[in-house]
């Protein structure tokens, strides 16, 4: 057998494969670039430094004035006799708050009606007003300050405080050549000024207390002042101030004629 043609083997030449165009992209746009401009810095505002507050210079405090307070008078539960003092022996003889009067002076039952005063009573008038006459009176227990912790000097009696004695003081004579006061001398004290068998004086309590004397000359000064001295103990007890009974109201002041021959005052404090 003859051998087998051999198929002719056609080669068919491919065409080269067309490459692919190959397009190129184009490259991506850059993004553009915005240039933030640099952030503005914020504006750092400079806080001017607070205000120094102005120093007001205090002008040094003024020294408070001191008031010197007068010195308070003494008070009457303390007081003593002394020489020339004119206490009405009332707690100093006798029982506390009776009357003790002088040998020649009695208390007596008001006449109704009241005699009438028959002298000149001028220069009478003028001794007492001229002689500043002040009641001390003097208490079971010590006078309190009305107003503790206050510039008021006032002192009241306590509710359950007794009146005692009494004692009608003298700043002494006023004299108008030197404008002051003259202590007043015994002469003056022994001197009659009322010319009259009785003596009625009207309280502050508003109660007349007479007086009668064995003295054929009638009443002296120191008398007078006995007198007004007693009067005011047996009635003084039955005023009331601030509760107690009132020893603040103890100037006599403006003495004078009332009625008939009732003598009386007002009661300064």
């Amino acid at each position: 057998m003859a051998p087998a043609k051999k198929k002719a083997v056609t080669t068919v030449k491919k065409s080269p494969a067309k490459k692919k165009a190959v397009i190129k992209k184009k490259p991506a746009a850059k993004k553009a670039t915005v240039e933030k401009s640099p952030a503005k810095k914020k504006a750092v505002i400079t806080k001017k430094p607070a205000a120094k507050k102005a120093t007001v210079e205090k002008s040094p405090a003024k020294k408070k004035a001191v008031i010197k307070k007068k010195p308070a008078a003494k008070k009457a539960t303390v007081m003593e006799p002394s020489p020339n003092s004119l206490w009405y022996p009332f707690g100093f003889g006798g029982a506390p708050g009776v009357p003790v009067l002088p040998d020649h002076i009695t208390i007596i039952t008001s006449p109704n009606p009241l005699p009438v005063v028959s002298f000149d009573i001028a220069p009478f008038l003028k001794k007492l007003n001229d002689a500043s006459l002040i009641l001390n009176c003097k208490l079971s227990e010590e006078t309190v300050q009305i107003a503790p912790g206050s510039m008021l000097l006032n002192e009241c009696a306590l509710p359950d405080a007794t009146l005692e004695a009494c004692l009608v003081d003298s700043c002494g004579i006023w004299d108008d050549s030197t404008n002051e006061h003259t202590p007043m001398k015994d002469a003056e004290l022994s001197e009659v000024v009322f010319a009259a068998a009785t003596f009625s004086f009207n309280t502050f309590s508003e109660e007349v207390v007479t007086f009668e004397t064995t003295s054929s000359a009638g009443f002296t000064l120191q008398d007078i002042f006995f007198c007004i001295a007693a009067a005011e103990l047996t009635t003084r007890g039955q005023t009331e101030w601030f509760g107690g009974i009132d020893t603040s109201h103890c100037f006599l002041e403006g003495i004078q004629l009332l009625q008939g021959s009732v003598f009386g005052c007002f009661w300064g404090s």
